[in-house]
């Protein structure tokens, strides 16, 4: 389980990096969106993606604790 947990990592350090990324003062979704939108769904997808993996791999993890306490 604990590899788990290193993905789930990961994928949350990419999905707050993509937060922030919005929140700052550099080019956002938006910006990128009126400039050429097949790459604003390629950055959005692989926030919104990074995400959902992070929460994933995070139920792996929980889960495999769980087995490993149960045996």
């Amino acid at each position: 389980p604990w590899l788990a947990a290193v993905f789930m990592v990961e994928k949350a350090v990419y999905a707050i990096h993509f937060v922030l990324w919005q929140m700052g003062p550099t080019a956002t979704l938006e910006t990128i969106v009126e400039a050429d939108p097949v790459a604003a769904s390629f950055f959005g997808s692989y926030g919104l993606g990074d995400a959902a993996f992070a929460v994933f791999f995070g139920y792996v993890w929980i889960a495999g604790l769980f087995a490993r306490a149960s045996h």
